[in-house]
């Protein structure tokens, strides 16, 4: 998965922790990023669906603060992703672009019933402010490691993988949804701040 997914997926994961639940649908990422020939200056794309135009005006507010927010000045700007986001927002069956969304779009939040499919993930972000140490320790967990011991090589496969996960970028990664617990109870056991959203996605 490209690191402009995972960054509509933060963005998404930012989203819905400052709109009040209910107001929103569906989040829709389509476009040349969906489709995956987005190049290094390609907006990304996306539809927010829902019954409720008034949150129109809040969802661009959100879309500035999120800019300026620490997750995206302390993560994916040092990444070298400054992309702009372009959200579209209402009802998908009132607009032009439903033809693209549905046949190239990937679900960022809620369950659309259209064409798109794919098996449910949690996607999981990480706010670890932990020493470094602590930080290696966890990450080693999570991701796995390898170690070489004179002639030998000896690898521990971390929880991602043993659970059909796939990391996406430092700190932000997904799971399939049916190991949601046994990942919250491990970053709950470790005091790892985190947020988590569930996520659709034939691509991954």
């Amino acid at each position: 998965m490209s690191k402009l997914i995972a960054f509509a997926m933060d963005f998404a994961s930012y989203l819905m922790q400052h709109v009040e639940i209910g107001k929103v649908d569906e989040i829709l990422l389509f476009g040349s990023v969906a489709r995956g020939d987005a190049g290094k200056k390609s907006d990304v794309d996306i539809f927010l669906a829902t019954n409720d135009p008034a949150i129109e005006k809040k969802i661009l507010a959100l879309v500035d603060s999120f800019y300026t927010s620490k997750r995206f000045t302390g993560h994916w700007k040092l990444l070298g992703i400054e992309n702009m986001i372009s959200v579209k927002v209402g009802k998908l069956d009132e607009w032009a672009i439903k033809e693209g969304v549905v046949s190239d779009g990937i679900v960022l939040y809620g369950k659309y019933q259209g064409k798109m499919d794919g098996a449910l993930y949690g996607l999981y972000t990480l706010h670890s402010k932990k020493n470094r140490a602590e930080n290696v320790r966890i990450w080693r967990k999570l991701y796995g490691y390898s170690q070489k011991v004179g002639k030998k090589t000896y690898v521990s496969e971390g929880f991602i993988d043993r659970y059909g996960g796939k990391k996406l970028s430092n700190g932000v990664f997904i799971i399939p949804i049916k190991h949601l617990h046994e990942m919250i109870a491990f970053l709950q056991k470790q005091k790892v701040p985190y947020t988590v959203m569930e996520v659709s996605s034939a691509q991954f």
